[in-house]
């Protein structure tokens, strides 16, 4: 995934926070469908609709895969292993001489660096 600054469709929310909704397309188009609730709130004038430049992530430059920038950490977090496994699969690798640069080869290492290099820090 890249870091892009993309043409966007955004709406201002009442305490002035910005909420992604779709990156547009090259004619202006939103990519994404707008959620029944939010174009009401858009239509009754509770917030405010806005198109300008916004920080996405981006999967092999597919628009529709746009991932706002604030989104992108808990990615990371969803795929993760729960603690007890992690910890189950770092004894199995210790108990295996996994040590030192070693330790790299580890199966807890690899799936650990799988999923951070999928989603990288920027």
């Amino acid at each position: 995934m890249e870091l892009q600054a993309k043409k966007s469709r955004l709406i201002l929310m009442p305490d002035g926070h910005k909420m992604f909704l779709s990156v547009l397309d090259s004619d202006g188009n939103p990519l994404q469908p707008i959620p029944e609730r939010i174009q009401m709130d858009i239509d009754d004038g509770i917030v405010e609709e806005l198109n300008e430049d916004y920080l996405v992530y981006i999967d092999d430059n597919d628009l529709t895969s746009a991932i706002p920038f604030e989104h992108y950490s808990s990615l990371r977090k969803e795929e993760y292993k729960e603690i007890k496994e992690q910890l189950d699969s770092l004894w199995h690798d210790v108990n295996s001489g996994f040590f030192g640069d070693n330790a790299k080869k580890s199966n807890w290492f690899k799936g650990i660096k799988t999923i951070k290099e999928k989603y990288p820090k920027q």
